[in-house]
């Protein structure tokens, strides 16, 4: 029985399959470029990563991506409160480059 595939150099993208085989990879590269980019804008934002609505006695409901609580930066827009957070305030020394977001501290570590 003879085969009619050619053992020449077809080119670098070139495969003998026919079906769409590439779909299914591009989606979940897609789908993981989406991550991507939605946690770096979440990362930057540093506001709107807590909701206590107004309640004192509850605990609140604190963003994934900026626990921990290690410092808060008071006066924020949807900001947790300093009692919540490991050491307190934002402090002084830290350069004025890089935003003042919980969320850097944690997301930089994996």
């Amino acid at each position: 029985m003879t085969s009619n595939t050619s053992t020449e150099n077809q080119g670098l993208l070139f495969t003998n399959r026919t079906d769409r085989w590439w779909i299914e990879p591009l989606w979940t590269g897609v789908g993981f470029l989406c991550f991507v980019i939605y946690t770096t804008w979440a990362m930057f934002q540093a506001n709107n990563y807590w909701w206590s609505n107004g309640h004192a006695g509850f605990g609140g409901y604190l963003s994934p991506f900026y626990s921990p609580l290690i410092f808060v930066k008071e006066a924020v827009a949807g900001g947790a409160p300093v009692e919540h957070s490991w050491f307190g305030s934002w402090p002084s020394w830290w350069p004025k480059l890089i935003p003042a977001s919980p969320a850097i501290l944690i997301l930089a570590g994996p």
